[in-house]
């Protein structure tokens, strides 16, 4: 049950990541740092950045609790 539990609170936070995320792209396009340079507040590209940085770790720890296929 515990094991449900956090994935479901890793898919939670996936999903308000990558809505966020999507949020950006739909603002400024594609992230590319060198063509949003000066064109974007450095706070929200340091965001931008962070969340991506998050959304990978979530994904793994996500990936580590899913059970092992059987052989």
């Amino acid at each position: 049950m515990f094991l449900e539990t956090e994935k479901e609170i890793l898919n939670r936070a996936i999903d308000r990541i990558q809505i966020k995320l999507g949020e950006f792209e739909t603002r400024y396009g594609a992230f590319d740092r060198e063509s949003l340079y000066g064109k974007v507040d450095d706070m929200e590209l340091l965001e931008r950045e962070g969340e991506l940085e998050t959304l990978v770790r979530l994904r793994e720890k996500l990936e580590s609790l899913k059970e092992p296929s059987a052989k």
